[in-house]
């Protein structure tokens, strides 16, 4: 059995359906579904490795010369890979909250804040894809902002809780949606 500390992450779901998303792993184990990542806690050398990465991805296989330009560009770019994105996801439900691509480094701070969630997200704003994959698979998309209240964001982990109200593509159910993220720091600059 394994003990010690435990990323969570935590959906609760109340209205025209009533799920509870819950996800734990051990604390600096890899599992996209329920996962915290932000380029504040990684390396340059991390950095130019996620980039050189996403680079090569796709049909054509750039020459080692032309990854080194496009990562040496996006280096120099804010922010430079993504500034925070949070993942939970069970055999019942997906959530992922990820800061808006026009958001900067000034606009999402490295500690605790608010920030509000939004259908099409602003700088300075969340975004938000959830779904419930119970019966069958719905998408919801939300119909008022929302809330992510960080009560801590360093060096060893973001704290959050979060809540936002949604419908269904079809409109035919509405949920409210209530939840929290304790995440341990993912990245070399993690103490």
């Amino acid at each position: 059995m394994v003990t010690g500390p435990k990323d969570r992450c935590e959906v609760h779901v109340t209205g025209s359906q009533t799920v509870d998303i819950v996800g734990t792993k051990p604390r600096g184990s890899q599992n996209a579904r329920m996962s915290a990542g932000s380029e504040y806690w990684m390396t340059d050398e991390e950095l130019r490795g996620a980039l050189a990465m996403m680079v090569r991805i796709g049909g054509d296989k750039p020459a080692k010369e032309e990854v080194d330009r496009k990562v040496d560009e996006a280096m120099k770019k804010d922010p430079r890979l993504w500034l925070l994105i949070m993942n939970c996801s069970t055999d019942d439900g997906f959530l992922n909250l990820g800061a808006s691509n026009s958001s900067k480094s000034s606009d999402i701070v490295f500690g605790p804040h608010t920030y509000v969630i939004a259908s099409d997200p602003k700088a300075g704003e969340f975004g938000a894809m959830f779904s419930i994959k119970r019966d069958k698979h719905t998408g919801y998309h939300l119909v008022a902002p929302g809330k992510l209240e960080i009560t801590k964001f360093d060096a060893s982990g973001i704290t959050a809780g979060f809540g936002f109200e949604a419908e269904s593509r079809d409109k035919s159910q509405h949920v409210t949606v209530r939840g929290s993220f304790d995440f341990g720091c993912a990245g070399r600059k993690c103490t």
